[in-house]
């Protein structure tokens, strides 16, 4: 049993949790609504489980065992599948994204390459959908052939592959610098043996448990207006040294994250930067917009790229 409170945040995460639980095991999920608790029906083994995952999001005095669900009790339903899982489903696009860190003095440098897939719409793709992906990018990033065409080289610096499933394990193995991005629920199941980092981490996140609480060598954190408003105790849970702060649109953002010490950033406006430092001494600029050269950055096919004459400045740190 689990009494997450009325708090929308942290009730709607607590729910998706434990609704994951309940579909993953063939169990079932109960809630007293509007506000009561939420009690997990499965296997023991899963519930032994769970209470030790959930400890420290929720807290000892939100968890608790139930012989019988508690009076007023209704389905709650599981995490139902989405339209991704139909075989007419759009496909999955990858994308590629550079993660801009700061060199003393702070410059602009490439600290990493953020790759996954998207689906047509904001909503996540459904689970098997994005495994299958994840896994093609496995085999391709293997094959030498396939790795160039999809890099256009060997990578100077860490590849923060998104990992849903049971993806990781093949991500981990590849001959490169690879960082296996696992979605959060990860931390309810058997962690990999090897490094890995937690990504779709939000504003509601820090509402349940403190960022440096949590496991993986890095932590991807979706930037939203929500976290400019965060309690002064809450930012004081971030964790920055491991932070991907990720989705930054613009200076506010940026400055944001400055401030609270993080030092790796990820979207729209860092990598209009890392275009900018690129190209501010590259020797070919001169036949090359700012645009061109973002977009560049971003290909994942060598048609996409085509037309950069130093393609190694795009996967490796570059004096500014």
């Amino acid at each position: 049993m689990l009494r997450p409170g009325s708090a929308g945040s942290r009730r709607r995460v607590a729910r998706h949790l434990l609704g994951v639980l309940a579909r993953d095991s063939g169990g079932l999920l109960l809630e007293v609504p509007p506000a009561g608790p939420l009690l997990l029906a499965a296997p023991e083994a899963v519930l032994e489980g769970a209470l030790t995952a959930l400890l420290p999001l929720f807290g000892r005095p939100a968890l608790g065992w139930a012989e019988q669900p508690p009076p007023g009790a209704v389905a709650a339903g599981t995490v139902p599948p989405t339209a991704a899982d139909s075989p007419a489903a759009s496909p999955l696009e990858l994308f590629r994204e550079p993660i801009m860190g700061l060199v003393p003095g702070g410059l602009p440098r490439l600290a990493g390459l953020r790759m996954g897939h998207r689906g047509p719409t904001d909503a996540p793709p459904a689970l098997h959908a994005a495994e299958a992906a994840a896994l093609t990018l496995a085999a391709t990033l293997e094959d030498e052939e396939g790795r160039a065409a999809l890099l256009g080289g060997a990578p100077g610096v860490p590849l923060h592959l998104d990992a849903p499933g049971k993806a990781a394990a093949a991500l981990s193995a590849l001959p490169l610098p690879v960082l296996p991005v696992l979605p959060p629920d990860t931390v309810l199941g058997v962690l990999p043996p090897g490094p890995f980092a937690l990504g779709g981490l939000e504003a509601a996140t820090l509402e349940l448990c403190a960022l440096r609480d949590l496991p993986g060598a890095a932590l991807h954190l979706c930037w939203s207006p929500a976290l400019a408003a965060l309690a002064p105790r809450l930012a004081a849970t971030l964790d920055p040294g491991r932070l991907v702060l990720d989705g930054v649109d613009g200076e506010a953002a940026l400055a944001w994250g400055l401030a609270q010490g993080i030092g790796r950033f990820s979207g729209a406006h860092p990598s209009r930067l890392l275009a900018a430092t690129r190209r501010r001494n590259c020797s070919h600029r001169a036949g090359c917009s700012a645009a061109q050269c973002l977009a560049r950055a971003e290909g994942t096919t060598a048609t996409a790229r085509a037309g950069c004459h130093d393609p190694a400045r795009l996967l490796h740190e570059v004096a500014a």
